[in-house]
């Protein structure tokens, strides 16, 4: 039996893979009956040798192959000529791997684990006939809000729909993250709903929506509410260097979008480039970018550059030093 599992949702990924351990018998058995390989770096006669390694005292034998196929797409982009013999020779002893894996023994199951992969990815396409596949891409929007249900739900909690559209927003399609902040929300409200504002409280992005606030108002000149949004990340512990940190990091986002859309380049192209992954941060940061001129975002990002070497030199206090910059910036 032959599984392949490749794509970005390492999670249900994992998952996966758990259930089909779980099929193959008693988990002690299993143990003593699992080969895990490295396929970025496996010959073919290894993983001839591990697939037909009979199991001892267990009704199967399960081999895990983590990044062969990957490592078989980073060989097909092309290269020197010089080097064509040594790929063609690699090549044929991959076609002999592919060839060979629908002969394994019926007690063998071999799973291939991989990220992402190339379109036409040549030998997935080699071993699809004689496998599973399944592929795990992220979770869309639209997808997140009844995992999230769910997920509180198996742990015998509740989850306000607000909060769980929040909590989709801030965390986005990283279920191994949302899978922590559900266990930790639920530890503190110890069996009542989940409400927004134990998201708010909690959860370890909800800071960085602050910081949106705080630049919004900064951007769009309104000094009181920049005020007010810097008194409030303060007093909820948030250090004055790491405000500065994370107000320097949305600003060069900032900068670094205007450039991606003004060489054409679509928002759904723009959140990888920039690392991000959540929805809510790519909506705000190409509202920010579309709404905000070049100018004075590299304005902005001076200023925050002189507060930073005033702490440093300590010619002021880091709150101090946020003040004045937030009152020139929105004057």
């Amino acid at each position: 039996m032959l599984h392949i599992l490749y794509g970005e949702d390492s999670y249900s990924r994992q998952a996966r893979v758990e259930a089909i351990k779980s099929g193959l018998g008693p988990p002690d058995a299993l143990a003593t009956n699992t080969s895990l390989i490295d396929g970025r770096e496996a010959t073919v006669q290894q993983l001839k040798q591990a697939c037909e390694t009979a199991p001892f005292l267990a009704p199967y034998r399960l081999v895990i192959v983590e990044g062969l196929l990957g490592r078989f797409d980073e060989r097909t982009g092309g290269g020197r000529r010089g080097r064509r013999s040594d790929s063609e020779q690699e090549s044929a002893e991959w076609t002999a791997f592919a060839e060979y894996l629908p002969g394994v023994p019926p007690t063998t199951v071999v799973v291939l684990v991989d990220g992402k992969l190339k379109k036409g990815s040549p030998l997935l396409r080699a071993l699809s006939k004689a496998a599973q596949v399944q592929e795990f891409p992220p979770l869309r929007s639209a997808e997140l809000v009844p995992w999230i249900e769910s997920q509180a739900a198996q742990r015998g909690g509740r989850i306000a729909p607000e909060a769980v559209r929040l909590l989709a927003d801030l965390v986005g399609p990283d279920l191994w993250q949302l899978t922590h902040e559900i266990d930790k929300l639920l530890t503190f409200t110890q069996g009542r709903p989940i409400q927004e504002a134990d998201v708010r409280t909690l959860v370890s992005n909800a800071r960085e929506a602050g910081i949106f606030n705080l630049v919004d108002a900064v951007v769009e000149g309104r000094k009181t509410l920049a005020l007010r949004m810097l008194e409030q990340l303060i007093n909820e512990g948030t250090e004055p260097s790491q405000v500065l940190t994370m107000l320097a990091r949305q600003t060069r986002l900032v900068l670094l979008a205007q450039d991606l859309l003004a060489q054409g380049v679509s928002p759904s192209e723009i959140g990888p480039r920039l690392g991000l992954t959540a929805d809510f941060a790519l909506r705000k940061t190409l509202a920010q970018a579309r709404t905000v001129s070049p100018q004075r975002a590299i304005a902005l990002h001076r200023r925050l550059l002189d507060a930073d070497l005033a702490i440093k030199t300590g010619r002021m206090d880091g709150v101090a030093a946020l003040e004045v910059l937030v009152a020139e910036a929105v004057a």
